[in-house]
């Protein structure tokens, strides 16, 4: 099996086979955060997955990265999504991902404070 991946900030782009929040059959395209070795053990399909649900797709899924696909899906998927570039597609799923993760942070109830921060005497 060849290695030619596209990996994007440590993610790999997977395209599914799903379920659209209509209810209708479609394709998705979607980049997780991977190594090799969760590639490897096929872990990278099922952070897809849950990444995908959180996205409002239904399963069942069928998945592939590049490696694992026709030769002509990744291409075609994209035609039928009108996608010009896959890579800045990807790094836009990333882009929102990140910013979404920093929200998630915003709110999370077990920071810790220095309380010199918060000095009123200053």
């Amino acid at each position: 099996m060849s290695k030619k991946n596209r990996r994007i900030e440590g993610h790999i782009i997977i395209v599914a086979a799903t379920t659209n929040a209509n209810g209708e059959p479609d394709f998705a395209i979607t980049a997780v955060p991977a190594t090799e070795e969760e590639v490897e053990k096929g872990e990278h399909y099922e952070a897809a997955e849950t990444k995908l649900m959180d996205d409002d797709y239904e399963g069942p899924f069928v998945l592939w990265d590049e490696d694992e696909c026709p030769p002509w899906l990744f291409e075609n998927v994209c035609k039928h999504l009108g996608v010009k570039n896959i890579n800045d597609l990807a790094e836009e799923i990333i882009k929102d991902d990140d910013k979404s993760d920093l929200d998630d942070d915003e709110f999370d109830e077990d920071t810790e404070f220095d309380d010199d921060e918060f000095d009123e005497d200053e």
